[in-house]
C-alpha cells in the first residue's frame, strides 16, 4: 500500500481545509491515506458504493466497522476514555478481549474494516495493525475511514434507504433525535427506529438490542464499542455501518465542513 492523498469527485473539502487554516498542514497530512498501489481512488470508491448498495438490495449481514484514535488506544490496551461517552473502557477486563476478537474477526471476514490509515496517525495505526496481525488477523477487505463518511451523505445511497426499514443504534441523551429523523425525512427516509444503548459500557459488552423487528440497515454509533455492536446485528442479516460522528451532522450539532468528505455538492 502507498500514501496518496485522496480526492473523489463532488466531495469538497476546501471549506474543511479553509475552516482549518491554522493547522491545513496537519489537514492534508489527514486526507493522505493508504491506499492499493495502482488503484484509482474514484473507482475504488464506487466498487465501495456499489458493494453496499448491493448488500441493501440483497438483504445480506455486511457489517462495516471505523477505527481511529479512540480504537488505537483501546486495542493497544490503555484504559481508554472518550469524548462520546465512553469511561474508562479496558481490553483487559474478564471475557472483553475475546470479546473484540470475535467481533473483528466476524467483520474481517463478512465485512470491511475501515481504519483511519494517513500521515497524522503513523505510531498509532502501526500499533492497531500488529494487534491485527498477532491475532492471525491481517487487515483485508480494507476501505479508507473517509469512505464511510462519504458513503453516508452520498445522494444515491441515501437514495436506496427510502423505504426501507431503518435502525439508528446509538445513545441518544447527547443527540438531538428529532433533528435527525427530520433530515432523515428530508432524504424520504421515513421508518426509521431509534433503539438506546448506555453511554458506556458498551465496549465491554454490556448492551441489549431491543429490536421490534429486522432493520433492513442499522446505522450505529457505538464509538469505541460499535464492533461489539456490529457482530451482534449478525443474527437480522442487515447491512450495519459503524456512523458515528454522522448522528452529529444529522442533529446539526456539527456542520458539512467539520470533517473530510461530508460535504457533497
Amino acid at each position: 500500500m502507498e500514501f496518496r492523498f485522496l480526492e473523489l469527485e463532488h466531495y469538497n473539502n476546501n471549506p474543511h481545509f479553509h475552516r482549518f487554516a491554522k493547522v491545513l498542514e496537519g489537514r492534508k497530512r489527514e486526507c493522505t491515506v493508504l491506499l492499493p498501489p495502482d488503484t484509482e481512488p474514484q473507482q475504488f470508491f464506487n466498487a465501495f458504493l456499489t458493494h453496499v448498495q448491493a448488500a441493501v438490495e440483497k438483504r445480506r449481514f455486511l457489517p462495516i466497522a471505523r477505527f481511529c484514535d479512540g480504537e488505537y488506544s483501546f486495542y493497544s490496551g490503555r484504559e481508554t476514555t472518550t469524548c462520546w461517552g465512553e469511561r474508562a473502557s479496558s481490553l483487559h477486563l474478564p471475557g472483553v478481549e475475546q470479546l473484540h476478537m470475535d467481533a473483528l474477526r466476524m467483520i474481517s471476514e463478512e465485512g470491511l474494516l475501515c481504519p483511519n490509515l494517513n500521515l497524522i496517525y503513523l505510531k498509532a495505526q502501526s500499533g492497531f495493525l500488529e494487534y491485527l496481525a498477532r491475532a492471525a488477523m491481517p487487515l483485508r477487505n480494507y476501505v479508507p475511514f473517509y469512505f464511510v463518511y462519504a458513503l453516508l451523505v452520498n445522494p444515491a445511497f441515501m437514495t436506496c434507504l427510502r423505504g426501507l426499514h431503518l435502525v439508528l443504534i446509538s445513545n441518544f441523551r447527547n443527540k438531538h433525535s428529532a433533528n435527525i429523523l427530520a433530515t432523515l425525512r428530508e432524504a424520504g427516509i421515513a421508518d426509521v427506529t431509534l433503539c438506546e444503548i448506555p453511554s458506556s459500557g458498551v465496549a465491554h459488552g454490556e448492551f441489549e438490542l431491543k429490536l421490534s423487528r429486522r432493520p433492513d440497515v442499522a446505522l450505529v454509533g457505538a464509538g469505541i464499542g460499535s464492533p461489539l455492536v456490529l457482530a451482534r446485528l449478525k443474527e437480522h442479516s442487515c447491512v450495519a455501518i459503524d456512523s458515528g460522528f454522522v448522528f452529529h451532522l444529522w442533529d446539526g450539532t456539527f456542520d458539512r465542513y467539520e470533517r473530510l468528505f461530508l460535504n457533497y455538492e
